[in-house]
Order: structure tokens, then C-alpha cells, then sequence
């Protein structure tokens, strides 16, 4: 028996014919939550069409979707275990996990962080991106930490505080700095 390639002539018969397979695999994976499965199966065709042009001859559309689905399926469970598993992943899907509408400019925030790290350590910068930016609760990382939960508190509100003295005096430098360039002092 000849096995015969499934060819699509525009998006809208492929989304036609290869959604409920799409769908039926993500429900099949989520189970928990049909919103969640419904905005996953629309993202992985939100890919096809972007890159519809590159795909439309691809000899195994199913296929590439299911490889598609299997992506986002794995981003999204990442998401919601909180799973830290490389720093070159974190710094490329920050936007995403964020949901900051421009793109990062990776230069300006290697700068950030190296000015951050002359103020507060790097272990204390690593905490404070777990709390804020990727969402570990204070119980979860003062457990990580061997500490209490109030102290884990204490130390957060102590870093925040040491990062808004050097912002001040950073800010009161650059004031002055204008002050005498403008010759108002």
C-alpha cells in the first residue's frame, strides 16, 4: 500500500482538517483545564500561520504541528512547575514568561544585571529573580534557603532596600552632574 502525502492548499483547509487532532492531543496532555487546552491548540496554529509561506509544503503537516504542540506543551508545563533549568533559557523566554510587550534588549540587561550585582551579590540577585521574575513564593524559596519564612521576608525587604539607597545616590550623582554641565550651580 502507497503511503500518499497530505498537502494543504491554504491555511484555512489545513486548520480545518488538522485541529480536533491538534486539540485532541493537548486535552489528552493538559486534561485540567479546556481554556488552557483551547489557548495552547490556537498557539500552535498562531505558528503555522506565521510561518505558513515555509511550511505550506511540508510533507508531514500533522506531524510538524504535533512537534509544534509538543513545544508549547512542554513551555507551558515549565511555566506552571516553576522548573529553573538553564539560565540561556530563562533570558530567552523572560519575555514570554513576563509577557512584556517589546523585546528585551539583552546588552542593556547584562548591564543591569552587572550594576546590580556591584550593590547586592550574585546570590542575592538570584534571589530576588526567583521571587520576582519567575514567581517562586517566599515559603518555597525560604525553604530552598534552610531559613524561616519571616526571615526570607527580612532579607528580601533588606535587598530591595539596599538596591533603592544606591538608585538614590546614583540619581543624586547624575543630578548634579546635570547641575554643573547646564552652569546652574
Amino acid at each position: 500500500m502507497e503511503k500518499r502525502e497530505v498537502s494543504y492548499d491554504t491555511y484555512e483547509e489545513m486548520y480545518e482538517k488538522e485541529y480536533q487532532r491538534v486539540y485532541n492531543y493537548v486535552k489528552r496532555t493538559v486534561r485540567s483545564n479546556t481554556m488552557v487546552v483551547e489557548d495552547l491548540t490556537q498557539d500552535v496554529f498562531l505558528v503555522a500561520y506565521e510561518k505558513w509561506d515555509d511550511v505550506k509544503e511540508h510533507p508531514n503537516m500533522a506531524g510538524y504541528l504535533m512537534v509544534v504542540a509538543r513545544n508549547k506543551l512542554c513551555k507551558w508545563f515549565e511555566k506552571q512547575s516553576r522548573v529553573y533549568l538553564e539560565e540561556q533559557d530563562t533570558l530567552e523566554n523572560s519575555a514570554f514568561l513576563a509577557e512584556i510587550p517589546d523585546e528585551t534588549d539583552e546588552y542593556a540587561m547584562t548591564e543591569l544585571y552587572a550594576s546590580v550585582e556591584k550593590v547586592i551579590s550574585a546570590s542575592e540577585l538570584q534571589t530576588l529573580r526567583y521571587y520576582y521574575e519567575f514567581g517562586y513564593t517566599a515559603q518555597e524559596l525560604a525553604k530552598k534557603l534552610g531559613i524561616s519564612e519571616a526571615c526570607f521576608k527580612i532579607r528580601i525587604v533588606r535587598m530591595k532596600q539596599k538596591l533603592k539607597n544606591s538608585l538614590k545616590i546614583l540619581v543624586l550623582l547624575l543630578f548634579s552632574i546635570c547641575i554643573r554641565k547646564t552652569g546652574l550651580l
